[in-house]
C-alpha cells in the first residue's frame, strides 16, 4: 500500500489548521486515489473530484462527547457534515451503520478483526503463581466504561480475577482498590504491548465487561475478538453490563465455561 499522510486535527474546530488537500498535494506531492477519515474532522471534501471521500467510522461521537471532551450538539454536527461529504460511509458496528443510515446513508458495516495470537503453552508468570485457576481476565483500558459491579460479582463467586492495563484516575479509585486488594484478584498495571500475549494465555476466560450505555453499545470491542484468538475461552455472557443479583448468576455460565475442555 506504501506510505501515506495521516491528519487528524485536534480537538475543537479544525477550520484553523492548514487545508489537508494543500497538506498533502503541495508539500508532498500526492494524489491519492481515495481519502479515508475514520473520525468526523474536517479532512473530507477537499482532495478533488476523482477522489474517493470515505468516512469508516468506529464510535457513537454524539454518545462519547463528554468522555472526548467535546459538547453533544458539536459532535452531532460534524457527523452530519462528515457523513454528508462522504462517497462512502462505513460503519464498525450494525447500531452505527443504523444511525448514519437516518442521515440519508447507505453504510456498510467492517467489523473489528485481529492477528490469531496462538500461545501452545500457558504462560509461567511468577506473580501469577497464587491465583488458582480458572482465572477470568480482564485486559485493556480500565475507565467508566467498565462496569465494576460484574467484576465483584465474579471475585465474590470465587473465581480469580486477573486485571491488566491501565486505570483511568477519575474511575471509581476508592471501590478500585478494594476489588484488587482481594487476595484472588491480581493487577498488573499497564503492561507493554509485547507482554500482552503471555497474560492471554494465562487466563481460562476472557470478558468485556462492559456498562450498558449508548456508547458502548455501538462499539466493537477488539478484546472480545482477541480473547477467542489466544488461550482463553471468551465469556460473552459478560460482554454487556447487568445487575449485581444478575452478576452472582452469570457465575453459573463461567463455571460450565471453565470446565469445557475448550478453555484448557
Amino acid at each position: 500500500m506504501g506510505w501515506y499522510p495521516r491528519y487528524r486535527p485536534a480537538h475543537g474546530d479544525s477550520n484553523d489548521v492548514p487545508c489537508p488537500y494543500s497538506l498533502g498535494r503541495s508539500r508532498l506531492g500526492i494524489q491519492p486515489f481515495a481519502v479515508v477519515a475514520s473520525y468526523p474532522g474536517d479532512l473530507l471534501g477537499y482532495w478533488g473530484g476523482n477522489v474517493v471521500n470515505v468516512f469508516y467510522g468506529t464510535d457513537d461521537y454524539v454518545a462519547g462527547a463528554e468522555l472526548m471532551g467535546l459538547s453533544a450538539r458539536y459532535q452531532l454536527r460534524q457527523e452530519i457534515r462528515v457523513v454528508g461529504r462522504a462517497d462512502v460511509v462505513a460503519a464498525v458496528s450494525p447500531q452505527l451503520a443504523e444511525r448514519w443510515a437516518g442521515f440519508g446513508a447507505n453504510p456498510v458495516v467492517i467489523p473489528n478483526g485481529c492477528w490469531p495470537i496462538k500461545v501452545r503453552k500457558r504462560a509461567a508468570l511468577p506473580e501469577l503463581k497464587d491465583l488458582p485457576q480458572p482465572v477470568v481476565g480482564l485486559i485493556g483500558q480500565l475507565s467508566y466504561r467498565i462496569d465494576l459491579l460484574v467484576l465483584n460479582a465474579i471475585a465474590e463467586a470465587g473465581f480469580s480475577l486477573l486485571i491488566v492495563g491501565p486505570l483511568d484516575p477519575r474511575w471509581q479509585q476508592q471501590r478500585f482498590k478494594e476489588l484488587v486488594s482481594r487476595s484472588q484478584v491480581y493487577y498488573t498495571g499497564p503492561v507493554p504491548a509485547e507482554a500482552v500475549p503471555s497474560y492471554l494465555a494465562a487466563i481460562d476466560i476472557g470478558i468485556t465487561p462492559y456498562r450498558d450505555t449508548p456508547f458502548n453499545r455501538a462499539s466493537f470491542p477488539l478484546k472480545t475478538i482477541e480473547y477467542p484468538e489466544s488461550w482463553c475461552l471468551p465469556a460473552t455472557a459478560l460482554t454487556l453490563s447487568m445487575s449485581f443479583a444478575e452478576s452472582r448468576r452469570a457465575a453459573v455460565p463461567l463455571r460450565r465455561a471453565a470446565a469445557s475442555p475448550a478453555s484448557r
